[in-house]
């Protein structure tokens, strides 16, 4: 494998790890030592001829990172976001009427 080849194969195995010090990033997104350390390291054990989910199960035993999942928006969280919207405009609807009530 060339090295145009390790690294499309470093950013695809990163994209699966999440960053150590980061929340809610994947290690091939971020810019922080650790993650670029761990790009590095999976760029020389890709190197070695070590298959990608090797290398993958290797950091993750050896806890330097987990997997990452991104969340994605489910109904869930969109119906919750409306019923957020929807009770904040009736507080203020509220609001509104009981202070033209009171002067």
């Amino acid at each position: 494998m060339n090295d145009t080849q390790i690294n499309t194969h470093v950013l695809a195995i990163a994209k699966g790890l999440k960053c150590p010090d980061c929340v809610g990033q994947a290690l091939d997104s971020s810019e922080t030592i650790s993650s670029i350390q761990l790009r590095d390291e999976i760029h020389a054990l890709l190197k070695k001829g070590i298959a990608p989910d090797a290398i993958r199960s290797k950091l993750i035993e050896e806890g330097k990172t987990a997997p990452f999942r991104a969340e994605t928006p489910t109904l869930m969280s969109f119906l919750s976001l409306v019923a957020l919207c929807l009770i904040g405009a009736l507080a203020w609807r509220l609001y509104q009427k009981n202070k033209k009530g009171h002067p």
